[in-house]
């Protein structure tokens, strides 16, 4: 059960996306985070994203596009 471990990398810690913001031209305060749980959405708040929780009932493409209008983003990659 080694992927069981707790580690900075793994959700809830944000370790992965801080990495991918410090390796990447990603602005945090206008990006996205996507999830369907609540460890994806406090791993987006503590890495400074901003996070969509997804409900089964959603549609995600609706969801993303106000999301976006929100953040003041205007492209996304679905």
């Amino acid at each position: 059960d080694g992927y069981r471990t707790d580690c900075a990398w793994r959700k809830p810690g944000p370790g992965m996306i801080r990495d991918l913001l410090a390796h990447w031209p990603v602005e945090a305060a206008r990006s996205l985070m996507i999830g369907d749980k609540e460890s994806d959405i406090k791993a987006a708040r503590e890495a400074g994203v901003h996070p969509l929780l997804l409900q089964r009932s959603d549609c995600l493409l609706v969801l993303v596009q106000q999301s976006c209008a929100s953040i003041g983003s205007t492209a996304f990659i679905l």
